[in-house]
């Protein structure tokens, strides 16, 4: 009876692998266009996987890269870009694993002149690597494949409150969707970006929430100019009270259906018939 018993368990925990693996096969193989929001705690980071190569936005704590070993097939051992919003350690501070494992082929920063004695390490790192390094003063678009495109916009020339507010936006153009990484920019510089955006875009399918749900960021003006259907707030355990319950109700308001990487894991996004779909990683961190 206990060998039974023993032989069944043993059963159900192969056939369990079982399925988890060929969910991963089936995942990697029939979806090879994706966008990730990692779970990494009160940090932010996002990947987006095409056919075109792989796009890593911030890498702000050192689980990182066993999250994005999740993500991308066994070999796979190159991040075409890394984009840095901006030079805080919550947005940054996972890249030096990410330099050991994975080839970077190119680095897109907010500035080279912030007086952080780690980022100034990780200056020197990629000057050591010979990674080529842009620093975008306005706008860069990236060609990345015949439809799909990326915009880094930088808000430096923005009127300022305070230049710690300061960070590149990144905006994929997903097939027909449109996703938008916002950084840790305030309501003051949400305004200012809406006339800039709407040129472009009409609306915002996915939003990187900006600032960790912070009560300063997510305007109303803001979130009504583009009324984003999916909203992804980035947070772990803090002592900033993020995210903030003022933010969380805007979003609300406007109708987004709010995600949190602290309470629903890493978000996955995938397109399928001309649709967004979306499956939730809750593994521990």
């Amino acid at each position: 009876m206990i060998k039974s018993k023993k032989l069944f368990y043993l059963f159900l925990g192969l056939l369990l692998l079982n399925l988890v693996l060929w969910s991963i096969i089936i995942e990697r193989v029939f979806f090879k266009e994706k966008i990730v929001f990692l779970d990494i705690g009160q940090g932010d980071s996002e990947i987006i996987i095409n056919k075109g190569g792989n796009i890593l936005i911030d890498a702000g704590s050192k689980k990182v890269v066993e999250k994005i070993e999740k993500e991308l097939p066994l070999f796979e051992k190159t991040i075409d870009i890394f984009i840095l919003s901006h030079p805080d350690r919550d947005h940054f501070l996972g890249i030096f694993d990410i330099l050991e494992r994975y080839k970077i082929r190119a680095i897109i920063l907010k500035d080279l002149s912030k007086s952080d004695s780690l980022y100034h390490q990780f200056l020197e790192e990629i000057k050591k690597r010979k990674i080529l390094v842009l620093v975008p003063k306005e706008s860069l678009k990236i060609h990345w494949l015949k439809k799909d495109n990326v915009l880094v916009f930088s808000t430096e020339k923005l009127k300022q409150k305070s230049t710690s507010q300061h960070s590149l936006i990144a905006l994929y153009q997903f097939k027909n969707f449109n996703i938008l990484f916002t950084g840790d920019i305030d309501q003051y510089l949400e305004k200012q970006l809406i006339p800039i955006l709407q040129k472009i875009v009409k609306k915002i399918d996915i939003l990187k929430v900006a600032h960790h749900g912070s009560k300063n960021s997510s305007s109303k003006e803001f979130l009504e100019a583009f009324k984003p259907l999916y909203a992804v707030i980035e947070t772990g355990f803090n002592n900033y009270g993020h995210p903030h319950q003022e933010a969380i109700d805007r979003l609300k308001g406007v109708g987004s259906f709010i995600f949190r990487t602290d309470l629903d894991g890493s978000i996955v996004f995938l397109e399928k018939n001309n649709q967004l779909i979306y499956f939730l990683k809750k593994d521990k961190i």
